[in-house]
Parts: structure tokens; C-alpha cells; sequence
């Protein structure tokens, strides 16, 4: 299975397609396989980090039909104010759909990689690398 990019990808060139044969995953789940390019998301959000008001973040991920979605991404507390010093790295946003109403995802962005949770009318679709720190991501979907 391919997965189906829109034509947004261009418009951020954060995710690209990636082959069956690039992969070696059991196919027990339908996953969606795809390259994140991470240096290009981590600046995206370390500049949004950097202000000292909290700022609305525009990201899109795919969805359930393996099409691009874009999000608007708020940071929230993911720990005390102690661990939050303790580690800095690590940061979490929830975010609505700019396309559709009632479709929402929540995002942890940590040096591992970027593991996500999007809530759909069709149910839960989950994403995260295919290993820590790899740009080699999966999605797939749970009703």
C-alpha cells in the first residue's frame, strides 16, 4: 500500500511517500509508511517555542484516508513545571482540523520522534516512527 499524498505536500514538503519494499513490517494492521523530514519540523516548532506568548502552529498530518490535513497545533502542559525544566525537550500541542469540524489530534514532539493521535469520524488513527528517531514513520488506524 501506498501512501496517497495531496497536493498540499508541496506546500510544506514535510512528508513524502515511501514503497512496501522500503519496509519490513508485519501486515497484520494496514499500516501507512512515509518519510517525515524532521529538521524541517523541529524548526517549525523550536521558532514557535522560542516566544514567550503561546503561538497557534499550523502542521498537517494525515488522516484516515491517507491524505494530508492540515491542523492548528496549541502547545499544553504535558508536565509539572519541575519535570518541565527537567526535560525541555519534550513538548506536547493539541490541535482541531482547519478543514473539517469535530476531527482533532494530539501531538508529543520529543528528540524519539513525533507520536500522534488523531480523532476522526472514522476512529483513532495513530502515528509515530517506525523506530526511535527514525524519519521512517507509520500510521494506522484503530476504530
Amino acid at each position: 500500500m501506498l501512501f496517497s499524498l495531496s497536493s498540499v505536500v508541496y506546500a510544506q514538503d514535510y512528508w513524502s511517500a515511501v514503497t512496501q519494499e522500503k519496509l519490513s513490517l508485519s501486515d497484520d494492521a494496514p499500516l501507512n509508511r512515509f518519510q517525515l523530514d524532521r529538521p524541517a519540523v523541529d524548526a517549525k516548532f523550536s521558532l514557535s517555542n522560542r516566544t514567550k506568548k503561546a503561538t497557534e502552529i499550523k502542521m498537517f498530518f494525515p488522516n484516515e484516508t491517507n491524505e494530508l490535513e492540515e491542523f492548528s497545533l496549541s502547545p499544553i502542559a504535558l508536565f509539572s513545571v519541575e519535570q518541565a525544566k527537567a526535560y525541555p525537550n519534550i513538548k506536547a500541542y493539541r490541535g482541531e482540523s482547519t478543514q473539517r469540524k469535530g476531527v482533532f489530534v494530539r501531538v508529543t514532539v520529543s528528540p524519539l520522534g513525533i507520536y500522534g493521535t488523531l480523532r476522526t469520524p472514522k476512529g483513532f488513527v495513530y502515528l509515530q516512527p517506525k523506530e526511535k528517531k527514525s524519519s521512517t514513520y507509520i500510521s494506522y488506524q484503530r476504530t
